[in-house]
């Protein structure tokens, strides 16, 4: 049977696994994308066990192989880190010290300046000249990242319900705000509702305006 963290395919080559795009390069800042990217691409080339999982007695016949893999991966780590992080994990003997090490230094820690810049990015998004689907997607993917990012332990009871319906409140008050001045008017009307409508009625609402001025351009 192959121990644990051995790849039942070929044996890592030293240029398989593929340069960290500098976007995601651990700079102190950026631990929750850069561990996620980690994760994928060590999955895909069947080697997530380097980081998750134990290595393999040292009785083992196929520890020789396994320990080489785990030099390559700790070198491919090491050089997807800023130098003075990948210092701090030299010390290490194995992927996976590093990887713990690094998740007790990054991951619980709140980082208010990460969660400053995303709420900025929020705050300041606008449709300018995307379309209204353009534009709500955008927002989709900072919301998604910031529920990401913002773990709120909340009791499975009427509270969990009362804060859903408060996000989602304010993401189409976000949402409403950031539209172009043309969409005043369904914006109006969606807000003089008694009961606001949810975050996709919104959006599939301003998207039928939209789409109803692109008809009517068309017409014309």
């Amino acid at each position: 049977m192959a121990a644990s963290g051995i790849s039942s395919s070929s044996s890592l080559s030293p240029n398989a696994l593929p340069k960290m795009p500098s976007s995601y390069r651990l700079n102190g800042r950026n631990y929750r994308h850069w561990a996620q990217f980690v994760e994928i691409t060590l999955k895909g080339f069947n080697l997530l066990n380097h980081i998750k999982g134990n290595p393999p007695p040292k009785s083992d016949l196929n520890f020789n192989t396994w320990d080489v893999q785990d030099s390559r991966v700790i070198t491919w780590l090491l050089s997807s880190m800023a130098i003075n992080i990948g210092c701090n994990c030299m010390s290490f003997s194995t992927a996976r010290e590093i990887w713990e090490g690094l998740a007790k230094s990054f991951a619980d820690r709140y980082d208010h300046a990460e969660c400053y810049e995303l709420q900025c990015k929020i705050f300041n998004a606008k449709q300018g000249n995307l379309t209204v689907t353009d534009y709500y997607n955008s927002l989709k993917v900072l919301w998604a990242e910031w529920d990401r990012i913002e773990i709120l332990k909340i009791k499975k009871n009427v509270d969990s319900i009362t804060f859903a319906q408060s996000v989602d409140r304010d993401r189409i008050f976000k949402f409403l705000s950031g539209l172009t001045c043309e969409y005043n008017d369904v914006r109006d009307k969606i807000l003089s509702n008694k009961k606001l409508p949810g975050l996709m009625e919104v959006f599939y609402a301003v998207r039928g305006e939209e789409t109803e001025r692109m008809n009517e351009v068309d017409y014309d």
